[in-house]
């Protein structure tokens, strides 16, 4: 077995010695890159960045981690799909429950219903023309009857009577969802802080439905008056 041999230090290794008069010898400096300022904002954007998706990464384990929870928790609980949970808590007749759920969607609804539009929007879009469709119907018929002339009235009296003012405060009540869409659709490119615009497009919009009504109620009256001026002649 090969004997482990220690280092001896030399004992004939010379020594120097540095005193006060024998100068020290100086190391080689190391020059700085020159860095630009576009280069730094460079670095700190990188670096924000990367801090940024790393606390992205984290919030959504975090989220994935909290919804994993409540949904093992409404499995646990006897519901076989989300659905039926959802559909249960939105008819619960409990006073309590029900009341807390209103005022939710009283002050979520709309994020919650761009959050469904956002993931289904097809759905989102046939349900709002089904939805739409049926109002419209129903405020219209309620607009076309406010704007029927009364019986055995004249269009002279017609005419003497009309007030678009009126007309238009009042079917503000009669058909609030048609007068909205009216305006939307007659301001869609103006921006907000002209009131002045909105409105007089608004009233034009409506004024356009009120004439026709007029138009055709002063057709029918002048049909009339020559079939019964036709009828005197023969």
């Amino acid at each position: 077995m090969a004997s482990s041999k220690r280092h001896r230090t030399d004992e004939n290794t010379s020594f120097s010695f540095i005193d006060q008069s024998t100068p020290v010898p100086k190391r080689p400096r190391l020059k700085a890159q020159p860095v630009t300022l576009a280069e730094i904002k460079n670095l700190q954007q990188e670096r924000a960045q990367k801090d940024q998706a790393a606390s992205e990464a984290k919030a959504r384990a975090a989220t994935k981690h909290r919804i994993e929870q409540v949904l093992g928790s409404i499995t646990a609980a006897g519901y076989e799909t989300l659905y039926a949970f959802v559909d249960e808590l939105l008819n619960i007749r409990d006073q309590q429950f029900s009341s807390r759920v209103s005022n939710m969607l009283g002050q979520h609804g709309e994020e919650i219903l761009n959050s469904i539009r956002a993931r289904q929007p097809d759905i989102v879009k046939q349900w709002a023309v089904g939805i739409s469709g049926e109002i419209l119907a129903e405020e219209g018929q309620r607009l076309v009857k406010y704007l029927q002339p009364r019986d055995n009235q004249t269009t002279s009296d017609l005419l003497q009577q009309f007030s678009l003012e009126r007309i238009m405060s009042e079917a503000e009540d009669i058909a609030p969802t048609l007068c909205r869409l009216l305006r939307q659709i007659s301001t869609k490119d103006q921006s907000e802080d002209k009131e002045k615009v909105r409105k007089n497009r608004s009233l034009v919009s409506l004024a356009f439905i009120v004439s026709r009504r007029l138009f055709n109620h002063i057709a029918i009256g002048t049909r009339n008056c020559d079939l019964h001026a036709r009828t005197d002649t023969q």
